[in-house]
C-alpha cells in the first residue's frame, strides 16, 4: 500500500483536498506516511484518508511571518508555504516553509514531487515543543536527512510553539511599535523534547553546520536574531535573514 500512497502524493498537488480508501488494518501506517511527507495529519474516516496539506491556524500564522521575511531577501526569487521535496536518499519530507534563490518551475511548483523540486535555499520547521511526535519529526527529518544530505548548502531554522503560550505575551501585542529591537541573547542549547521553556523558541543552522553545532534563542519581544542564508549563486556574500520576535509574539497570540 505504501508505494501505491506515494505514487499519489507524488502526483497530488499541494492545497488541495483528497479522499483515499485504504485498508482499514493500514489507515494508522499509512496515515503516519502521510504526515512525513506532507507535514499535515489526515483524518481517518472509516477505510478514507482525507487529506489536506496544511498546517494549522498557529503553524500557519508564524508561516506568514517566515514568508514575508524571506521575500524580503534581495537575493531570494521564490518564497513557498508548504512545499515537499523527494529527497537525495528517496525519501519524501515536507516543508512549512522555503525559500530559493533560483525559482522552481511552475510545474515543479505545483507536483513537487513527481517533477523533482530542487531543494531550497532555506528551509523552515515549525512544531509544537511538547509533543513528542511533532518535535522528534521535526529533528530527526534534520539530523537525519536535511543536513547530511543537504548541510553545506541550506540554512535550516525551526520554531518551537509553546502550549500554553506565555500570559504575558497577551498583554504586550502592539507594544514596539517603532520595531527597533535588540540582538537576542543565545541559548545555551537547543531545548530537549519537553524541557521546560520560558517562552518558545527558533532554533537554525547555517550551511557547513554539524546538527550538533545548531544555535537557539528565546523569542522574547525587543529581539531580533539575524541568520546567515546559503551564498547566493554568483558568489556574493550570504545575505541575512532578519527574524523579529516582536512579529512572531504578535502572530501567536
Amino acid at each position: 500500500a505504501k508505494p501505491l500512497l506515494h505514487a499519489f502524493l507524488s502526483a497530488a498537488k499541494l492545497g488541495e483536498l483528497y479522499s483515499i480508501q485504504v485498508p482499514m488494518q493500514l489507515t494508522s501506517e499509512l496515515r503516519d506516511e502521510t504526515e512525513a511527507v506532507l507535514g499535515s495529519i489526515p483524518e481517518v474516516v472509516f477505510d478514507h484518508l482525507i487529506i489536506r496539506a496544511g498546517l494549522s491556524v498557529t503553524k500557519s500564522d508564524v508561516a506568514m511571518i517566515f514568508y514575508a521575511a524571506l521575500r524580503a531577501v534581495p537575493a531570494v526569487s521564490h518564497t513557498a508555504i508548504e512545499s515537499t521535496f523527494r529527497l537525495t536518499n528517496g525519501l519524501e519530507r515536507h516543508s512549512d516553509v522555503s525559500a530559493w534563490y533560483t525559482k522552481p518551475t511552475q510545474p515543479q511548483r505545483e507536483s513537487p514531487l513527481a517533477n523533482l523540486c530542487p531543494m531550497s535555499d532555506a528551509f523552515i520547521e515549525i512544531y509544537w515543543h511538547t509533543e513528542a511526535k511533532d518535535y522528534n519529526r521535526a529533528h530527526n527529518k534534520i539530523a537525519n536527512h536535511l543536513i547530511p544530505l543537504y548541510g553545506a548548502g541550506i540554512t535550516v531554522v525551526v520554531i518551537g510553539l509553546q502550549k500554553p503560550r506565555p500570559a504575558a505575551y497577551a498583554a504586550t501585542v502592539g507594544a514596539n511599535a517603532h520595531g527597533v529591537t535588540a540582538a537576542a541573547p543565545l541559548l545555551a542549547a537547543m531545548p530537549a523534547l519537553g524541557a521546560p521553556i520560558a517562552a518558545p523558541y527558533i532554533g537554525w543552522w547555517t550551511p557547513g553546520q554539524a546538527y550538533a553545532a545548531g544555535s537557539a534563542a528565546s523569542i522574547q519581544r525587543g529581539f531580533h536574531v539575524d541568520i546567515a542564508l546559503p551564498p547566493t549563486p554568483g558568489g556574493a556574500a550570504a545575505p541575512q535573514l532578519r527574524v523579529q520576535f516582536d512579529d512572531i509574539i504578535d502572530a501567536i497570540v
